[in-house]
C-alpha cells in the first residue's frame, strides 16, 4: 500500500544443534575415510601392476611420473586422508557423545573396486583410469565440502573445513594435471 513502511527482509540465519554439527562432520569423516582408502587402492594398484615408464627407442621415458612417484603421490594423499578425518573426528568429539565415524561408504566400495578394475587393464591405459578415478573421488569431495561450507558453520569447526577444502582442490587439480599430461604422452607414443 502507498505510503506503508517497507521493512527490508531480515535474512534468516540458521543455527545448526550439536547434533547437526556432528552429522555434518561426519559425513566428512565419511568422505575422508572414502579418500583414505581410495587412494591407497590407488597406491597398491600401481604396486601390483605392470605399470613401468614406457621408454622411446633412446631409453628415453615419456610419461612425466614414475611409478615410484606416483606410489608416493597416493600414499601420500592417502594420509593426508586419515589425518583430516582425525581433526574432523576430534571436532565430533566436541559436539557429541557419540562416537565419530569411522566407516567408508558404500559409494567409496564401488570406487575402489573401478580403481582395481581399472589396474588389471595395466600399463598407461589403466593408470589414466585410476587418475580419472581418483580425480572424480577428489571432485565428490569437494561437493560434500562445499555443501558443508554452504551451512552456518561454528567458529572452531569452519577454519579446519575450509582448510581441507583447499587442500583438497589442490590434490584434485594436481591429479587432473597428471592424468591430462599422461594421457597427451601416449598420444605422442
Amino acid at each position: 500500500m502507498p505510503g506503508e513502511l517497507q521493512v527490508p527482509a531480515i535474512p534468516r540465519v540458521v543455527i545448526m544443534t550439536s547434533d547437526e554439527i556432528a552429522r555434518m562432520l561426519n559425513r566428512l569423516i565419511a568422505t575422508c575415510k572414502d579418500g583414505e582408502a581410495g587412494f591407497q587402492a590407488a597406491w597398491e594398484a600401481v604396486l601390483r601392476s605392470s605399470y613401468s615408464l614406457a621408454r622411446d627407442h633412446d631409453g628415453a621415458s615419456h610419461l612425466p611420473i614414475s611409478a615410484e612417484q606416483l606410489k608416493h603421490l597416493f600414499a601420500s594423499c592417502s594420509r593426508q586422508r586419515a589425518a583430516f578425518a582425525e581433526d574432523l573426528q576430534q571436532l565430533v568429539e566436541l559436539y557429541t557423545s557419540d562416537d565419530p565415524q569411522e566407516e567408508t561408504t558404500l559409494a567409496g566400495a564401488l570406487h575402489r573396486g573401478i580403481i582395481n578394475f581399472h589396474a588389471s587393464l595395466g600399463m598407461q591405459g589403466g593408470i589414466e583410469a585410476i587418475l580419472m578415478e581418483c580425480e572424480r573421488g577428489e571432485e565428490r569431495a569437494l561437493r560434500q565440502y562445499e555443501e558443508a561450507m554452504e551451512r552456518d558453520l561454528p567458529p572452531d569447526v569452519r577454519p579446519v573445513v575450509q582448510s581441507q577444502y583447499r587442500c583438497i582442490q589442490e590434490t584434485c587439480a594436481q591429479i587432473r594435471e597428471l592424468r591430462l599430461a599422461i594421457a597427451a604422452a601416449g598420444e605422442r607414443t
